[in-house]
């Protein structure tokens, strides 16, 4: 009645990689700018380099105008803001240091796009 390790063991493994397959599956896949710029060019029918542009342009424009204490709303897809956030003290802190004033920037998707989202999940399961 003695079982080798192998057989012991080989459930296990089989286990743990079924466990890891759906801890992978459940992750969000990220794309990275790249692969966002040449979907966007193949959409279009831009060149990649184009699209780049206008992507950086974008960027910059949110930035300059939530810099300057604007709020930038796209119609049907949400708002881009700062939201400023008083100084603490640091918690278990010996010296009594003390987090600064600082800025955090956000978006707030619209409700158009939080249904239409909910709409996908509803047949493709999103998450």
């Amino acid at each position: 009645m003695y079982k080798s390790k192998t057989k012991m063991t080989e459930p296990t493994a089989r286990k743990s990689k079924k466990a890891k397959d759906i801890t992978s599956a459940l992750k969000p896949k990220k794309v990275n700018k790249e692969l966002f710029v040449s979907s966007i060019a193949e959409k279009t029918g831009m060149t990649n380099a184009a699209v780049s542009k206008v992507v950086d342009a974008y960027h910059d424009e949110i930035i300059d105008r939530v810099s300057n204490n604007e709020e930038v709303s796209m119609t049907g897809f949400g708002r881009f803001y700062v939201q400023r956030h008083k100084g603490h003290p640091v918690q278990f802190s010996p010296s009594h240091e003390k987090v600064q004033d600082y800025v955090v920037f956000k978006f707030s998707a619209s409700n158009v796009l939080n249904n239409r989202l909910r709409d996908i999940d509803a047949v493709h399961k999103i998450g």
